[in-house]
């Protein structure tokens, strides 16, 4: 009974190890052949008259797709900052299955290639720079797929002051703009300008009386 339920482990023989270019191409006893990367090969080395199970050839293969996943994340992750739902996508398009895409995840946070909050906090800057909203800020964020969690502790790290600055130098360039036009289309184009801009209707309503942004 124990003998019918042992699995019979097939070995097969590597017959032939071509190196072209940046690949090496394997070829086994049944004329099967695979293809990996040079530097994949260099770090488990397949060697001519070797004995390999086809587990391990499904591994070897398997390993192939992981570091071609990983290096395709490198170029993803090195044309700009990218945030962790963005590199798992990736990955995931290429089928790396979700425990690997974990463990790479890790890797990338240790060597500094992922960190969604400071992430966050540079979009933030950056958008502030362009005197955009809270609202736009955090739209932007959402797109980039940050969590929740982060946006919300990028968003609350604005200076109050440097926001409500950006927002009456906007409302003071607009209404230089519209200076020509009636007090009433004054206020509504400069209203539909800053909610373009991301404002909301209560930081408008907290700077109008500062600028006597109202009828009088």
């Amino acid at each position: 009974m124990k003998l019918a339920n042992m699995r019979v482990v097939v070995k097969l023989k590597i017959i032939n190890v071509v190196k072209e270019k940046d690949k090496v191409k394997i070829t086994l006893s049944d004329n099967t052949s695979f293809l990996i990367s040079k530097e994949n090969y260099l770090n488990n080395p397949l060697i001519i008259d070797n004995e390999i199970t086809k587990e391990e050839v499904a591994k070897a293969i398997n390993q192939e797709k992981i570091f071609k996943a990983k290096e395709a994340a490198y170029k993803f992750m090195n044309r700009k900052r990218r945030s962790e739902v963005e590199v798992s996508l990736l990955l995931s398009e290429v089928s790396i299955d979700e425990e690997t895409i974990e463990e790479l995840l890790i890797t990338f946070r240790s060597q500094g290639y992922l960190n969604d909050l400071e992430l966050a906090r540079d979009i933030v800057n950056r958008s502030l720079i362009n005197k955009h909203g809270k609202e736009k800020i955090r739209e932007k964020l959402n797109e980039r797929m940050i969590s929740y969690k982060d946006i919300d502790a990028a968003i609350s790290s604005i200076d109050e002051e440097e926001y409500e600055e950006n927002l009456i130098k906007l409302i003071k360039n607009y209404s230089s703009r519209y200076k020509n036009d009636s007090f009433a289309l004054t206020k509504k184009k400069i209203t539909n300008n800053l909610l373009s801009k991301g404002y909301s209707f209560k930081d408008i309503e907290k700077v109008k009386n500062v600028l006597h942004f109202d009828e009088e």
